[in-house]
């Protein structure tokens, strides 16, 4: 799948992991695209996984969740950049947002498992797409999630 889509697709989804005190569960609000690895080589193996595998990736002093998009050998895949916990609303952002989930100790190792899903969220979001200009080389697409106040609805 062209990561392009599947970052603007994955918006306003629930990533939901089963840990021993109960489901943990993030609501995908901000994801970017890439194609391609750039001067990240050491990874290019967790890209060129098939379309649909989690994945941790070290860049710099952050841990970055990521989801692969592309065919095998095709290193394509969408960083999930932000994402909200939705019984709070605090937004989660890398190293905060995979410990928040308990996926720690999966860095160098598949993060899907049978306790591992991605699945819709509640409602559909609206989508912004956000400007290249500041984006890596390699960045196809950035696009962030929200949620138009309903008619009716309270300012705050």
């Amino acid at each position: 799948m062209d990561s392009r889509v599947a970052a603007r697709g994955l918006l306003g989804h629930d990533i939901v992991v089963a840990t021993l005190d109960g489901p943990k569960t993030a609501r995908i609000m901000k994801t970017r695209s890439f194609n391609g690895v750039g001067k990240n080589e050491a990874s290019r193996k967790d890209f060129e996984q098939p379309g649909g595998n989690l994945f941790l990736l070290k860049l710099r002093h952050v841990t970055l969740l990521n989801i692969t998009t592309g065919r095998q050998g095709d290193a394509s895949c969408v960083w999930i950049e932000e994402a909200k916990d939705p019984e709070t609303g605090k937004m989660l952002r890398n190293g905060e947002l995979i410990e928040f989930l308990g996926l720690g100790d999966f860095h160098g190792k598949p993060v899907f498992s049978k306790k591992t899903a991605i699945v819709p969220g509640p409602e559909q979001p609206a989508v912004e797409s956000l400007d290249l200009k500041r984006a890596s080389n390699n960045t196809t697409g950035i696009f962030q999630a929200f949620y138009p106040k309903q008619s009716g609805e309270a300012s705050g």
